[in-house]
Order: C-alpha cells, then structure tokens, then sequence
C-alpha cells in the first residue's frame, strides 16, 4: 500500500511517512541528532541504544574469547561463532548455483542472489535510494540523523559504522610506517638562500618567503613604540607593551 499515516507537525513541513521509525528518523533533520543516554565506561562516549553501546564497547578490547574447535578461528562475540560453525555443517548447505558461494541460512543465501538479479528491496523513504540488504538501508539512515557512534581513539573522528572506522585506523597505520621509511631517507641538498631582505640582510631560497618577510619590515614601522623605539608586529602588542612603560611611572612620565 501507498498509505503514509504518520505525518511531520513541524511548521512549515507536514512530510508523510509509512512508518513512525521514518518519521522519527526525520524529526532528527528539526531538532538535531536524539539524546544519548548510554554511556560507555571506558571513554563516556554516549550512545541511543544499548545495542549500539554493546557494539562499541568490543572496539575497547582484541579479545576474542570465541574459538571454533574445529579451524580455530576466533570471535569477539558468540553469535558471530554459532553462524561459523553452520558452515562447517554438511546438514543442507545452502549454495549458490550462480557463483558457488556457501551460507549457513537460507535467508543469506536469498540476499546474496540479489548481486546476481539486481533486485533492491530495501527502500530509504527520505531520499528513495535502495539496498540489496537491510542493514545497509540502516547505516545509511545514519546519514540522515547524523548519527555516527564509531569514534577513533587517536583522532577523535566519527564514523557512521566499524568498517569505516577500521578503513581510517588502517590508513592511520599506513600513514605513521610511511612517515618513518621518510625519516630514514638521507635529506635532499637545500638550494642555496640567494635572496636578501635589504633591510636586514636575512636570505631566503623563495621569492615568495622574502616577500613575508619584508612585510614584517612593514608592519616594525606601523608599530614602533615612541619612548623607547621597540617595534611591534601589532597594535595590541604594542599597548601591551606602553602599558610596561606606565607601570614605571605610576605617578605619570617625566618632562
């Protein structure tokens, strides 16, 4: 059905939606991102659910206390080991007849022959785009919220879901080995400084670094104190400095 029975009252809007979840999604774009109750204990990074508290808390930890006995292979979280260890199963294996890809469930199975028939039955009503999956329909409803609970510790960046995040912290990785292979490469000969400021003799390699620096020249002379000649590259540097002059002579300068 076509039906949208959940209206926006906001001044101005009167939006309709099929859902109250749309809608409250929605009202985000009004009032700003909803209140945050949840409450990590590790870095108080708030949360809306507990679900997403929960999801963020396996970030604070590498442990992973879930081992299959028959591979090895480890999980942070016991449902991530229970799907694992249906594929080790020989009872019905659902397989895909077009790629020859393996799923433990039927329903995994079904959403991975959407690549294949190009279907997208998951819907955004706020902007009409749509996914093969649901919970891409929901991190990309994130968007809309503005809702980005995944937080890198090192940088403070805020991230819309986990593979994201791990994506930045990889790159952080590779950004940080790079910069010591640069550390260790012998430095590249400087050319020689061959341009002089006429007023005080300091060379520079660039034109465009002289030219900055003969500004300061510029400015020594817009701000030169008249009791005692000290030039100041501002005006408030320069009050700051009368100011010293003034605390010598509480009872006012001599003539």
């Amino acid at each position: 059905t076509n039906e949208r029975p959940f209206k926006c009252k906001e001044s101005h809007c009167g939006k309709t939606f099929a859902s109250n979840y749309y809608l409250t999604v929605h009202k985000a774009t009004h009032s700003g991102p909803p209140p945050k109750p949840f409450v990590c204990d590790v870095c108080d990074k708030t949360f809306v659910s507990s679900n997403y508290l929960m999801e963020h808390k396996a970030c604070h930890s590498d442990v992973k206390r879930y081992v299959c006995e028959v591979c090895g292979k480890s999980y942070k979280h016991k449902p991530a080991l229970r799907a694992h260890k249906r594929l080790h199963s020989d009872n019905n294996p659902y397989i895909c007849k077009e790629c020859g890809n393996i799923y433990a469930r039927n329903a995994q199975l079904v959403a991975h022959l959407r690549s294949h028939t190009g279907e997208r039955p998951f819907q955004c009503e706020l902007c009409g785009k749509a996914f093969i999956h649901r919970c891409s329909l929901t991190m990309h409803l994130k968007r809309h919220s503005g809702e980005r609970n995944f937080v890198c510790t090192d940088c403070g960046m805020a991230f819309l879901d986990a593979y994201t995040l791990n994506e930045h912290r990889r790159k952080q990785c590779l950004q940080k080995h790079q910069r010591r292979h640069s550390r260790k490469r012998p430095a590249m000969p400087m050319p020689e400084a061959t341009l002089e400021c006429p007023v005080c003799g300091k060379t520079f390699r660039r034109l465009s670094n002289l030219r900055k620096h003969e500004e300061i020249h510029e400015r020594e002379r817009e701000y030169r104190c008249g009791e005692c000649g000290l030039m100041c590259l501002a005006a408030a540097a320069l009050a700051a400095h009368r100011d010293t002059h003034s605390a010598h002579h509480p009872f006012g300068r001599e003539h």
